[in-house]
């Protein structure tokens, strides 16, 4: 298939999508409830972006579930082929991961809630506190970017800079790190 018999249908599409489909001036957001076309949207878009002249390098497709992530470059494929590849287009957690690979200076490890559990173990000896529930309470802090609260900060400090002197992520980094990258947050 080449892009000049490439052919975008539209007739799918209500107003709104057709206006998300056709404009090709900064970022569209697209959201709306389960079932409603919101995948068939993006994957016309895109396919709309190539078509105007737009990299495929140069498009990101971002969305918060793998199965979604999955089943978008499955209808983008059958849509573009092989072009398809060059789009990024995964989970926020994968163009995090990608953003740390690509400006990260060392190897890093990403532990699962497996291995945080077993790291933060041993700095709660002697407490009644469970690892599994901690686990829990630094991801909210974490995942809203917020200061601990007191009764957590001591070992949020140690589990941090534990993870840092491992030089390991966890889940959540892979949403703060490239956040604290860029310089636009200070957690």
């Amino acid at each position: 298939m080449t892009l000049s018999t490439l052919s975008i249908t539209e007739e799918n599409l209500n107003a709104g999508q057709k206006e998300a489909v056709r404009k090709t001036a900064g970022p569209v957001l697209v959201v709306a409830g389960p079932g409603t076309g919101k995948t068939l949207t993006i994957v016309n878009r895109i396919a709309h972006l190539i078509y105007q002249g737009v990299s495929p390098e140069n498009i990101l497709a971002v969305t918060f579930t793998n199965r979604a992530a999955r089943e978008m470059r499955e209808r983008i494929r059958a849509l573009l082929g092989d072009i398809s590849r060059r789009v990024f287009l995964g989970t926020f957690h994968l163009l995090g991961l990608r953003i740390i690979r690509e400006n990260a200076t060392d190897g890093f490890v990403i532990y699962n809630r497996e291995e945080q559990v077993k790291l933060l173990k041993p700095l709660l000896q002697g407490t009644r506190l469970k690892a599994a529930d901690i686990v829990d309470k630094i991801s909210h802090v974490k995942g809203l970017a917020l200061e601990p609260p007191d009764n957590l900060k001591a070992i949020f400090d140690e589990y941090r800079s534990t993870m840092h002197a491992k030089n390991a992520l966890d889940f959540d980094d892979l949403i703060l790190k490239p956040i604290e990258m860029f310089g636009t947050l200070n957690c």
